[in-house]
């Protein structure tokens, strides 16, 4: 790469960049990225130099770049469906880091539409926490219970949504049923770290019911 051009700074730059990477050092494979577009010499090395781009840029939270580098890949003819929700799924989460919901909720909705694996289930926790925060309490609660059917296979997801349908209860004033939905977080999910958040939630309804 430093002796650059020469015959194999394409192939250099595709080992790389995946290295820094997998070594969570954003800042030079994002470079390594950028550098791979400029010398790419088919599709496929453009449009994983994009990608590429888009997950370091988030992880970097340099949300911008990253929307503009998803831009891309949607604008690419030839970028396969995969790579297009992906970039929507990146570029969702920027637009709801710059607190920009409705565009969030546009690209997110896109995407668990059409993707039933775990990224898909992110983006619709997503959608209904938008719902949520915007006091759309009716389209949260109908949006959690059809993650927990359409995403039966990812509990981290479904334990986090069922977390926020307390929120919903609290909310609405229904602590009962608040206090039960936590309830069952405690009792069924093995993860430690959404357990003691339904913990924590859990005791500050109580609190509030003694004063």
């Amino acid at each position: 790469v430093d002796k650059s051009p020469n015959q194999y700074v394409e192939r250099s730059l595709l080992a790389s960049d995946q290295l820094y990477f997998k070594d969570q050092d954003y800042k030079m494979a994002l470079r390594r990225y950028q550098q791979l577009e400029d010398v790419a010499a088919n599709r496929q090395n453009v449009l994983t130099a994009l990608l590429g781009e888009t997950r370091c840029q988030f992880q970097l939270a340099v949300y911008d770049q990253c929307i503009n580098a998803a831009n891309k890949i949607l604008q690419l003819a030839f970028a396969d469906d995969a790579s297009k929700l992906e970039a929507q799924f990146y570029r969702g989460k920027s637009q709801l880091a710059q607190q920009q919901p409705d565009q969030a909720l546009a690209s997110l909705t896109t995407v668990y539409q059409n993707n039933k694996a775990e990224m898909g289930a992110e983006a619709m926790y997503d959608v209904a926490d938008i719902q949520f925060s915007q006091e759309k309490y009716d389209d949260a609660q109908k949006t959690i219970f059809a993650l927990k059917d359409r995403y039966a296979d990812y509990d981290y997801w479904r334990a986090k949504a069922f977390i926020l349908l307390a929120d919903i209860y609290v909310k609405t004033g229904d602590n009962f049923q608040a206090k039960s939905t936590l309830q069952s977080i405690i009792d069924n999910y093995e993860g430690a770290d959404l357990r003691n958040i339904a913990k924590d939630k859990l005791q500050a309804i109580k609190e509030i019911g003694k004063a």
